[in-house]
């Protein structure tokens, strides 16, 4: 014999109690804890499979010119544009755009 009840107006919740479970239920995160890979790109080139095998710790690759723009991404999105400066003997991106969310330069 079965244990299964069958009245399932026992178990049915309205969309107002659901609401009200996910809000007392879920945590909610500050931006602050999250954490985010950025990268900066600073150029790109081209080079032949020969000339990238060639490559050893020391080797130095020629960037041609020194660029005038970089691009920041998080996440593999573009999210800004800046140029390399100096700060305290390091290098540095100094933000000089910023894309908002869906801007079409992003995702050049």
């Amino acid at each position: 014999m079965s244990n299964i009840n069958t009245n399932t107006s026992e178990h049915l919740l309205d969309d107002e109690d659901l609401t009200e479970d996910i809000h007392t239920t879920t945590p909610l995160v500050s931006p602050a804890q999250v954490e985010l890979q950025v990268k900066c790109e600073v150029g790109r080139l081209s080079m032949s499979l020969n000339d990238l095998l060639q490559l050893r710790v020391g080797s130095v690759v020629d960037l041609v010119k020194w660029p005038s723009a970089v691009k920041l991404s998080a996440n593999g999105v573009y999210f800004a544009e800046g140029v390399l400066v100096e700060l305290d003997g390091m290098l540095a991106v100094k933000i000089t755009t910023k894309y908002q969310f869906g801007d079409e330069n992003a995702s050049s």
